[in-house]
């Protein structure tokens, strides 16, 4: 029988490498139909990749699961569909631009759940080389907050991690809003999701679109909880990013324009120099 794996659990066990926290459980169900594989079994036998940022290559590359033949058998492996319980398992990703970058991972496999129980480089690690452009936009205090709620999240530390993005994502809407040539009137008592709408020429347009997305944001520390920052943190990590990103665009193509207002004077500085000659 061929066993073809299911996208939805290959999409599963690429989130438990890249996006889940150390120690915090993926169930996986003990039910199967036939011919189907558990996310348990593609972690430990099945071939699989993912896309993420090399902090060697210091670019976005593919990792592969390391197989080799004497640990893994396409055979035995299209008919494990579990593994033992309480099993140690380690896996080595290995990047596809150079043999010898590597990423290391650990796991721990039970009957109806995995943990990620280590990992090397840190989530934190990982997370963080993606944010390294935009050093040049934000402030360092609020540079150091972006990288130190990656590594609170990377420990399942959801509320400290939240707010920490949250403090991030006043400071650039404060930014956007200081450097408006007409202050907006009201604009300090508006609601995360009205700002937003009221600062819509500046800001990306996927944000504003999803802006009841953030009313998260809104809401009092005492009213969140572990489990809703972990949900909302990659949200809110990716518009800070996108805010960031727009911002570093517009900074290159002001630097490009004033390049080239330079070198033009200059040239027009040699011409008329010549032409006195």
């Amino acid at each position: 029988m061929v066993v073809k794996l299911d996208s939805e659990k290959i999409e599963r066990v690429r989130e438990l490498f890249l996006k889940t926290p150390l120690y915090t459980p993926m169930t996986y169900s003990s039910v199967l139909s036939p011919g189907s594989v558990s996310e348990a079994a593609i972690l430990q036998y099945r071939e699989f990749d993912f896309d993420c940022y090399c902090i060697y290559c210091k670019k976005e590359t593919t990792f592969r699961a390391a197989r080799s033949t004497s640990t893994y058998d396409a055979m035995t492996a299209a008919r494990k569909a579990f593994v033992l319980p309480d099993l140690t398992t380690a896996v080595t990703m290995d990047c596809q631009r150079r043999d010898h970058h590597q990423y290391d991972y650990v796991f721990r496999v039970h009957p109806d759940k995995i943990f990620k129980i280590g990992q090397y480089p840190s989530m934190e690690d990982i997370a963080a080389s993606d944010i390294q452009p935009y050093r040049k936009v934000i402030e360092p205090q609020y540079f150091s907050e972006l990288h130190r709620a990656g590594g609170l999240m990377s420990h399942g530390i959801g509320i400290g991690a939240f707010v920490y993005l949250r403090r991030i994502f006043e400071r650039l809407i404060f930014n956007h809003h200081a450097a408006l040539a007409v202050p907006i009137p009201g604009f300090e008592t508006m609601g995360v999701d009205e700002k937003i709408e009221a600062l819509k020429p500046v800001l990306p347009a996927a944000l504003v679109t999803k802006r009841s997305a953030y009313a998260i944001l809104s809401k009092g520390i005492h009213e969140l909880d572990e489990e809703t920052c972990k949900r909302y943190f990659p949200v809110v990590r990716s518009a800070i990013i996108a805010i960031l990103e727009e911002d570093l665009q517009d900074r290159n193509k002001a630097l490009a324009a004033k390049k080239l207002e330079d070198d033009l004077a200059a040239a027009l500085g040699e011409i008329k120099s010549n032409g006195s000659g």
